[in-house]
């Protein structure tokens, strides 16, 4: 059995780097991988399926877990970083589940595991990484920032309120803990042309420019769909989140997501998004619907299905306390005070 990382025998000192082995993540090292999970969040990890091994084992067998991870010589894991894909062949993935054991922090283990992660992004030949920075520290947010990452939305209620990392608890036991939604740029991405509602032009039009990805913004188009909405619903229980992903805006639309909200709140979910197409001319023409049910700016979703989605974020049960100190660049503030705006313009807040 390897050592239990949740004591290490000297958590004064790190061991050396090179006791550590980094390699990618193979299916046998899905329950060493939960082990380390523990280790840094105890049972509070909100992405749940990183307690079951048989769902790793499962994410990797299909190529849609991709990672790398730092053993120790006993074969313990004792850091990982991954991408996960929606699906094979996209040319955008997530950075999900970076971290350390607590033993082994303060040392160069997660840069180390970014520079291998790097030969699995090319050869995979993505254009870019979207990861959500958990908002009770700005370790990963800045550090995405020096490597050239965009802040491309605010949620403030992404994680669960239960959510404590080793090393930094806080006092704030009830409200939910905001992600800084980033996108890091690795190759230009196909020129599209993008239809997007007049009162979020000025901000979309700013985050497409910091990126430096050509896009044609226009107004949307006035008028409803036709037919009836194609969306996919991602319900993520570990979250407390209800996804709704549309595919195509038709007519029923505006009752289609107060339906969808009902339905999200007799559930028990906290939250609920709503990606909207920006390929499509008519897709954001219910906007104004959308926020007389109380939903709000989010951000916007780069390169995901064949295209960029506008995510729309609707608090149900959720008390948010966004802190502006942990917030680095003062283009993140000014996303956080146009969130915030909106929030209140529409009575979510």
């Amino acid at each position: 059995m390897g050592k239990d990382i949740n004591k290490p025998e000297r958590p004064e000192e790190h061991l050396p780097e090179t006791a550590l082995i980094f390699r990618p993540m193979t299916e046998d090292d899905a329950e060493a991988l939960s082990r380390c999970v523990r280790a840094c969040y105890g049972d509070t990890y909100p992405a749940r399926d990183f307690y079951d091994p048989c769902k790793l084992r499962n994410f990797i067998q299909q190529g849609l877990l991709r990672s790398q991870i730092a053993v120790t010589q006993e074969g313990e894991v004792v850091g990982h970083l991954g991408i996960m894909l929606d699906a094979i062949g996209d040319i955008t993935a997530d950075a999900v589940a970076g971290f350390v054991a607590p033993g082994y922090r303060g040392s160069d283990t997660m840069f180390r595991l970014g520079v291998h992660m790097n030969i699995i992004q090319q050869n995979l030949h993505l254009i870019g990484l979207q990861l959500y920075a958990l908002m009770l520290h700005n370790i990963t947010y800045r550090k995405t920032l020096a490597i050239g990452g965009v802040e491309a939305g605010l949620l403030p209620a992404h994680f669960p309120a239960s959510t404590r990392p080793k090393g930094f608890e806080r006092a704030d036991e009830k409200s939910r803990i905001p992600a800084m939604f980033m996108y890091v740029p690795l190759r230009p991405a196909p020129t599209r042309t993008v239809y997007v509602p007049e009162r979020y032009i000025d901000i979309v039009t700013n985050l497409y420019g910091r990126l430096k990805y050509a896009r044609l913004v226009k107004k949307t188009s006035v008028g409803r769909g036709k037919g009836l909405t194609s969306a996919t619903i991602y319900r993520k229980s570990g979250m407390g989140i209800f996804q709704i992903r549309v595919q195509q805006a038709g007519d029923d639309l505006p009752g289609s997501i107060a339906r969808f909200y009902k339905q999200a709140r007799q559930e028990g979910y906290e939250l609920i998004y709503v990606d909207l197409p920006l390929g499509d001319t008519v897709s954001t023409s219910s906007i104004d619907d959308l926020r007389s049910l109380g939903f709000f700016y989010g951000g916007v979703v780069v390169e995901r299905g064949g295209g960029d989605a506008l995510r729309m974020q609707g608090l149900i049960d959720a008390t948010i306390a966004p802190d502006e100190k942990l917030i680095s660049s003062q283009s993140g503030k000014d996303l956080l005070s146009f969130v915030l705006a909106d929030a209140r313009d529409v009575g979510a807040i």
